[in-house]
């Protein structure tokens, strides 16, 4: 559980980064505006493949089974 949490922090310590990184502009010229770097990052495929790196699979996967199973234990239902 150790080296998950460090691989965890590394990737989202990428992402961060990444929105810090200048890019290289078409034209040649590497723009310092914030905003670009943020457009470039975000209309990038980079993006959506970081954020699956750094989404909590895991514990999403645990509390919807932890939940399914409360459900199934539960005699008092609500609607159903």
């Amino acid at each position: 559980m150790q080296v998950d949490n460090i691989i965890m922090t590394i990737f989202i310590c990428d992402l961060i980064l990444n929105f810090f990184t200048l890019r290289e502009a078409p034209d040649g010229t590497v723009p310092r505006s914030r905003i670009y770097i943020a457009k470039v990052y975000c209309t990038s495929l980079w993006l959506p493949l970081d954020f699956i790196a750094t989404f909590p699979w895991d514990k999403v996967s645990k509390l919807l089974t932890y939940q399914a199973a409360v459900d199934e234990e539960c005699p008092y239902k609500i609607g159903g």
